[in-house]
């Protein structure tokens, strides 16, 4: 039945429910009317036999003796039958010998002729012929005609009962179909609708509800099965996908970390050839200019200084130190600095900077300078850190020398998250070009000098740092400011960062590690903190950088806790395995040699499903912390992070 296809299952069964017991009542009734239309018929046919045999015997004697009145009275005995429509005696030769015709006989059938003894229906009448027979001989027949109208009528009215069982059979069938075809609709369409759900949402983690042991269960527990086997197949795809995130994300950083090695290795070599020159050249510049300078010393202390001999060999004089300070300048390149590192504060360093600025600057530039407030110290020589800043300053001098511009100086903290070292790489982006020069994780302080000058080309931006490389005419640069820049911040374990737009100025930021005591001043400071959620159970802490395990243990005993530590993934999952019941959490870094924080977090839980675990990452796309909870993680810190959110997981973990 094609045209059910498109009809829903409640209507399926509904429809079926109807057909079926619609079609049993309609062949029960057509049985029932049947059967009784015939059971009358032969009722009524042996009670006109019974008839005609009485007759048969009342009028033998008449028929033998020829009385024909005699006959015909008998026959109207018959008015008494009033479904006796007519009756006659036939002789033996055939002969009509005595008639009976009720009174509204006119519209009946006419008597036929005399025929062997039988019966048949015709017209809507039964029509009996039955042998008179006197002394075993047969001496005439009796004729009786019966009007079956009333037989008719009588299974009329039963077809009128049957059709009114079959309608109410219908109706109750309707009612009775619509309620209890929930039995088998209902969980079909529940089963619909968790797999519109599961397809809509792709949540697997949805389950069909058993509701009874037939088929439909059995049809509800395979469905289950293929929607556990989709979910840890999902689940399996999505652990190899960050698993191979990860793989690319490592590959990526080697591949950095190889380039940037590569180019300070480039970098390394051209200072290291750049002094081997300048060696060789302060050797001989050196011999050559200690007479020089001595000669004219002794010269100017035999002449009169105001005589002009006196003033030229005082300018000669003058040059020849400048030139014995570009050499000193050279063999800078290729000698570690030997100058002491100490605390710098670099709020009093921007301060003896600033007061420069009336004798250092034009009066067309504009100068700006900004200090965060608690500025973290850093660990370096102040006198190179002043070189760095003066050498970026006079640069923006003179990019500004004309025109004029802004001059902007800025300090503040900041800390990189755990995240890849970048290369030297210059980026076009929609403002301008970038070149970075390296970055690694941790807290630094960033000088920012920024100004509104002509900017720089790609092709110049490549070179800057390179020594004797210049822009600016002859006589006025010698082209190492900026390699000396780039070598002291080597010096200090620090890089710089360059951006610029053609037309719209630079800015160059100076990345310097901070001093060590920083670190446990802002420490000490937060331990003053009220109001954090503590405990005493002890905490499974695991991270690769030795420095966040002392942080994490420092936070966590703060707060009460007992701490164990581990290095990587397979440690953690190791010490988990030993000393389950007495962990209460783990807190594990999302990047771990080994082990990543995603498989030991699955490790974990197959020792024990209920295990309380945070992660911890610097990476947003180490996967979706949606997805991360559902799969048994309590919560997910992102780094960088103060010991507040930590002690707030942590204690809502425990109390979950």
């Amino acid at each position: 039945m094609k045209f059910l296809q498109n009809f829903s299952i409640k209507q399926k069964l509904l429809f079926i429910c109807m057909l079926t017991s619609g079609l049993a009542v309609l062949m029960a009734c057509v049985a029932f009317v049947a059967n009784d239309f015939v059971s009358l018929k032969k009722q009524e046919t042996a009670k006109l036999s019974i008839l005609a045999d009485i007759i048969s015997h009342n009028t033998a004697s008449a028929l033998a003796f020829k009385d024909s009145q005699s006959a015909t009275e008998d026959l109207a005995a018959l008015e008494a039958e009033k479904h006796i429509d007519a009756a006659c005696i036939y002789q033996a030769d055939g002969n009509l010998f005595a008639t009976y015709r009720s009174r509204n006989d006119w519209f009946k059938v006419p008597v036929p002729a005399m025929q062997r003894e039988t019966y048949y229906f015709k017209e809507n009448h039964l029509h009996l012929f039955r042998n008179i027979v006197l002394d075993s001989e047969i001496i005439g027949q009796v004729y009786l005609q019966f009007d079956m109208s009333g037989v008719y009528t009588l299974v009329k009215q039963r077809i009128a009962i049957g059709a009114l069982i079959l309608v109410s059979a219908f109706l109750m069938a309707f009612l009775l179909s619509t309620k209890l075809q929930k039995v088998i609709s209902a969980p079909i369409l529940h089963l619909a609708s968790v797999a519109h759900t599961v397809s809509r949402d792709k949540n697997y983690t949805v389950r069909g509800i058993k509701q009874s042991e037939d088929e439909l269960g059995a049809l509800v527990d395979g469905f289950n099965g293929m929607l556990e086997q989709i979910q840890a197949r999902d689940i399996e795809l999505q652990n190899r996908a960050v698993d191979l995130q990860e793989a690319n994300r490592n590959l990526e950083r080697e591949m950095i970390e190889r380039k940037n090695a590569e180019e300070q290795l480039l970098q390394s070599q051209k200072m290291q050839t750049v002094g081997t020159l300048a060696g060789g050249i302060a050797h001989d510049l050196n011999n050559q200019l200690t007479p020089i300078v001595g000669y004219i010393d002794l010269i100017l202390s035999q002449t009169d200084s105001s005589s002009t001999m006196h003033i030229l060999l005082t300018k000669a004089n003058q040059s020849a130190k400048r030139c014995a300070d570009v050499v000193q300048r050279l063999m800078r390149f290729t000698r570690p600095s030997t100058q002491k590192k100490t605390r710098v504060q670099i709020d009093a360093i921007l301060e003896e900077v600033k007061s420069l600025f009336p004798n250092f600057l034009s009066s067309v530039i504009t100068t700006y300078v900004r200090c965060q407030e608690g500025i973290w110290p850093v660990y370096g020589n102040e006198t190179e850190i002043q070189t760095v800043i003066m050498n970026l300053l006079t640069n923006a001098r003179d990019a500004m020398s004309v025109d004029g511009g802004t001059l902007l100086i800025e300090a503040r903290n900041v800390n990189l998250g755990l995240g890849a070292p970048e290369s030297k790489i210059t980026t076009a982006t929609k403002t301008g070009l970038n070149l970075k020069l390296g970055q690694r994780q941790g807290p630094y302080v960033v000088i920012s000098v920024s100004d509104s000058g002509a900017g720089m080309p790609s092709h110049v931006l490549q070179r800057i740092f390179e020594p004797f490389f210049t822009t600016k005419e002859v006589g006025q640069g010698t082209g190492l400011g900026l390699s000396m820049v780039f070598n002291i911040m080597r010096d200090h374990q620090g890089w710089v960062d360059v951006s610029t737009e053609e037309g719209q100025g630079s800015v160059f930021q100076l990345y310097f590690p901070i001093h060590p005591d920083a670190i446990s001043a802002e420490n000490q400071e937060r331990n003053n903190m009220p109001d954090l959620p503590r405990g005493s159970e002890t905490i499974l802490f695991a991270d690769d950088e030795e420095d966040l395990r002392s942080m994490g243990r420092l936070f966590l005993e703060h707060l009460g806790y007992k701490v164990l530590l581990a290095a990587n993934g397979e440690e953690a999952v190791r010490i988990y395995e030993e000393q389950q019941n007495n962990i209460a959490a783990v807190i594990l870094d999302m990047t771990m040699p080994r082990l990543t924080g995603r498989q030991a977090v699955n490790k974990i839980l197959k020792i024990n499903p209920k295990a309380k675990i945070i992660l911890c990452s610097g990476y947003t796309s180490e996967g979706d912390p949606a997805n991360l909870l559902k799969q048994g993680v309590c919560d997910f810190i992102p780094k960088p992070y103060t010991i507040s959110p930590l002690a707030i997981s942590i204690r809502k973990a425990l109390d979950a």
